[in-house]
């Protein structure tokens, strides 16, 4: 789960909420909170998968799990993840929905062309960041590429 270390009590309220209904609907996974490494409020709201990408380099990497979903920290969990997602589990990658240049309009696909060249024909959105479960390779693969500089500038849900 996805905190940016809100300094309002009514967020803050809210996020340990959040995460209980979580653990307390899936209580044989574990809930990890990842805190917000950047300094600065917009670009923490812009990164909050490098900031789950740097934990899992750094510790994730290490842990034996089905899945990871990455959640922000406002997403309340009302079900058994495992359930609600059982048609999907197996798949390597997992989105709300899922947003293709050559389809959709969206705001962020005009910085395709500022994403390296390699992957500019790659590029898609997954809207919102909440809710992605991804599997270990995915997991693996992502953070090869993502922690690069050269991604550094973009929404998490283009990057």
């Amino acid at each position: 789960m996805c905190w940016h270390q809100e300094p309002d009590p009514e967020k803050i309220k809210a996020y340990v909420t959040n995460k209980n209904s979580f653990i307390n609907n899936n209580p044989n996974y574990e809930l990890i909170s990842i805190v917000n490494r950047f300094p600065n409020k917009n670009k923490a709201w812009l990164s909050s998968d490098l900031n789950v990408f740097h934990w899992y380099v750094n510790i994730g990497f290490k842990i034996e799990s089905e899945r990871f979903l990455l959640v922000e920290w406002d997403c309340w969990c009302n079900c058994s993840l495992k359930e609600y997602y059982y048609r999907v589990w197996d798949c390597d990658v997992v989105g709300p929905s899922v947003y293709y240049p050559e389809r959709d309009h969206w705001n962020w696909f005009n910085s395709i062309r500022y994403l390296p060249i390699h992957a500019q024909k790659y590029a898609t959105g997954i809207v919102p960041f909440n809710g992605i479960l991804l599997s270990k390779k995915a997991m693996d693969e992502i953070s090869k590429e993502l922690l690069k500089p050269e991604y550094d500038n973009f929404n998490s849900e283009l990057r």
